[in-house]
């Protein structure tokens, strides 16, 4: 279903992309030497149709659905009839007296069918037939009959409220069966998101720390210049010389977390373990969140968790409504017929066929109320009746208290979208006035007019100012998906549709599947 959110955010997925760009060239670290490797190009829509693809939690829970299907399948065809045949062939060889030996066949085919009816009744229809021959050499005597019995309870058991509650109960599980499919095809595309952006960041960030480094090591050799042009004495070398040591340490560390990163997205997405990635940032695009009544109103109808609330609400109502037929007396209409004549064997089967299929058959009918009353009050049906009502008041208090924390989250996660662009601009504009104001600073420290501390003061001053601009970026986005997460609508953004009939992740047409 298309939110307002999935609708705005339409065009900042590029959902066309292929799954990997060309080859590009990074630098990895190994054994302590940089090296050059070829790494592979991909977008944020790229390791999201990938994770969809390989993901083997998604992957398992389509299977489980397997079994789900065939459960919903059984259930609605309560009211097919079940049918069974029985066929028997023996042969016995028995003393008849101590000199004469017989040599019996028997042989028998049995035909079953039972039919249950939405009033809670049910039809069981038998057809018996045997041959039997007492001796090899003696002539074989078939019976054929046929028997019928209906039987309809008037109370327990009885009404088409209560004899189709587990069909109704078992069509609610499977609709809920799909919004747990939903919830682990989301949960996968989370977690994907995440682990691109926790990659992208990490990258940024070493690319932030070499860019330090870098500027550490022209502010070195700026002040060995001037030392050696007797501007300035050696002793002040040694804070711009330690400021280097720093920036090392902090470019090192991020190495580090960039790989860490790496393999975290490797094992989000399950791709070889040894791929390198070179990612493509997101565009820093404004998306302005709908209302907050709008987006309650989004929420309730997207969200997985609240729509099991309702469903299970339902599966309660229901499971009163059953519990309160089975508290009552037991009261059976039963009626049937059978053949006569079965007992009566004759010698060719045809005969003994015709017998029992004849419109003038004789035959015996069976008509009459069975009454059952259970004297104590303590019974595991008053029990069930008694925990039925506790469930469903167990399920109003939880449906009531999640009403109020989703309009609690929807509340906060459309406030953080704000919050978080405005910190994003804010960021920016910190970082271009910290660039700024270093600028004018080596500008000083070339004629001298400045001090080694306050330049390195200015470096780290824009070090952290270009950290902060990647973190509010990170966050003003990570916002977004949080917000997609919170109204439900991950799926709709995504244009990924679930259906029952589903085996596997439909993706959009336009992408590319590995």
């Amino acid at each position: 279903m298309k939110s307002k959110r999935g609708i705005v955010c339409c065009g900042a997925l590029l959902m066309t992309a292929l799954l990997f760009g060309s080859p590009s060239t990074i630098w990895a670290v190994e054994g302590g030497k940089e090296q050059n490797k070829a790494a592979v190009k991909m977008t944020l829509a790229d390791a999201v149709i990938i994770a969809l693809n390989n993901n083997v939690s998604l992957k398992s829970a389509y299977l489980d659905r397997i079994l789900q299907q065939f459960d919903l399948r059984k259930a609605e065809n309560k009211f097919f009839p079940e049918q069974s045949v029985k066929l028997t062939a023996g042969r016995t060889s028995n003393y008849s007296s101590p000199d004469e030996r017989t040599n019996a066949v028997n042989t028998g085919g049995d035909y079953t069918a039972t039919l249950t009816i939405p009033t809670g009744g049910n039809f069981n229809f038998t057809w018996n037939n045997a041959g039997n021959s007492p001796d090899t050499n003696q002539a074989f005597a078939y019976t054929s009959a046929w028997s019928l019995t209906f039987t309809q309870p008037l109370l327990r058991g009885g009404g088409i409220d209560n004899a189709t509650y587990s069909v109704k109960v078992a069509r609610i599980t499977e609709e809920q069966n799909i919004l747990s499919m939903r919830d682990t095809i989301s949960s996968t595309i989370k977690t994907a998101i995440t682990a691109y952006r926790t990659y992208l960041s990490a990258n940024r960030q070493l690319e932030i720390s070499r860019q330090s480094l870098l500027e550490a090591k022209r502010t070195y050799e700026t002040n060995e210049a001037l030392i050696t042009a007797g501007r300035k004495a050696r002793t002040e070398l040694v804070e711009t010389e330690a400021n280097v040591a720093n920036q090392e340490l902090a470019a090192t560390t991020a190495q580090n977390s960039l790989e860490s990163a790496r393999l975290s997205l490797v094992q989000a997405i399950n791709v070889e373990k040894n791929t390198l990635f070179e990612l493509v940032e997101e565009n820093d695009y404004q998306v302005k969140p709908p209302s907050l009544p709008e987006a309650i109103g989004i929420a309730k109808k997207n969200r997985t968790d609240y729509l099991k609330a309702l469903q299970n609400m339902e599966i309660k109502k229901w499971d009163l409504s059953n519990a309160k037929w089975n508290r009552m007396w037991s009261l059976d209409l039963v009626a049937g017929t059978t053949d006569s004549e079965s007992t009566t064997a004759l010698d060719k089967y045809g005969d003994s066929l015709r017998r029992a299929t004849s419109s003038g058959a004789q035959r015996n009918w069976t008509a009459g109320l069975t009454l059952t009353v259970p004297f104590s009050l303590l019974t595991p049906e008053r029990r069930a009746y008694i925990s039925a009502q506790n469930e469903l008041e167990k399920a109003k208090m939880n449906l009531q208290k999640m009403e109020v924390d989703l309009e609690i989250a929807v509340q906060s996660a459309v406030r953080d979208v704000e919050t978080n662009y405005r910190q994003m601009g804010l960021a920016k504009r910190a970082r271009s006035l910290s660039e700024q104001k270093l600028e004018v600073e080596n500008e000083k420290l070339k004629v001298g007019r400045t001090t080694n501390f306050q330049i390195v003061s200015y470096q780290n001053d824009l070090n952290n100012a270009k950290t902060s601009e990647l973190n509010a970026v990170i966050a003003y986005h990570n916002s977004l998906t949080s917000l997609d997460e919170t109204l439900g609508t991950t799926l709709a953004t995504w244009k990924i549709e679930v259906k029952k009939e589903d085996d596997k992740v439909k993706l959009p047409q336009a992408a590319v599947k590995p």
